[in-house]
Order: structure tokens, then C-alpha cells, then sequence
């Protein structure tokens, strides 16, 4: 146990960083508060089957030709109670960019 963390080596995955056994989102050395996502967005104020605002879907197969609202591949719905942002298409390399 290199950093006196309590967690022997062989099972530290941050074995030099005393405040951390697991990596977790930010890697060793920096807490995950420390990187929390700024364009981390609550859908929770859009109805579900509406378009986020400033969000923009590409087409299929990586297509850099963004889609009009009304074509949209990605309109938040609900999922567990919460609202988050999804599709139901089955097209290939689609996405959703802020």
C-alpha cells in the first residue's frame, strides 16, 4: 500500500494518490469535483418528444449535413423518471452535438 490509503496495490488503481483507490472520471490525482462537465445539460425543464435547444443532430454515417428540428434524430424522453436526451433510430454513427 504505497499511499497508505488502506487499499493494497494489486487493488489500487490509483496506487500513488492517497485520496483516491478507483480513477474514476478525472484519473489519479485530481478529485471529481475537480472535472465536473460544463455542457452537462437537465432536460428536465423539456417536455418529452421536444427538441433541446441549441443541440444539433448530424445524419448517418457521420454526415456533417446538420438535420432541421423537425427531422430530428434525438428528442428527449423519459427514462426512469428522469428526462434525458435519445433516439430510437436504428442509423448508423448519428449524434447529437451542443
Amino acid at each position: 500500500d504505497g499511499d497508505s490509503d488502506g487499499a493494497g496495490d494489486a487493488c489500487d488503481e490509483c496506487p500513488l494518490d492517497p485520496n483516491k483507490i478507483l480513477a474514476g472520471q478525472c484519473g489519479c490525482g485530481m478529485p471529481e469535483s475537480a472535472c465536473a462537465d460544463p455542457w452537462v445539460e437537465d432536460f428536465s425543464a423539456y417536455e418529452p418528444g421536444t427538441v433541446p435547444d441549441h443541440w444539433v443532430d448530424t445524419g448517418p454515417f457521420n454526415s456533417l449535413d446538420p438535420l432541421l428540428p423537425e427531422n430530428a434524430l434525438f428528442r428527449v424522453t423519459e427514462l426512469d423518471g428522469d428526462r434525458v436526451l435519445s433516439t430510437s433510430s436504428p442509423e448508423t454513427n448519428i449524434h447529437s452535438h451542443y
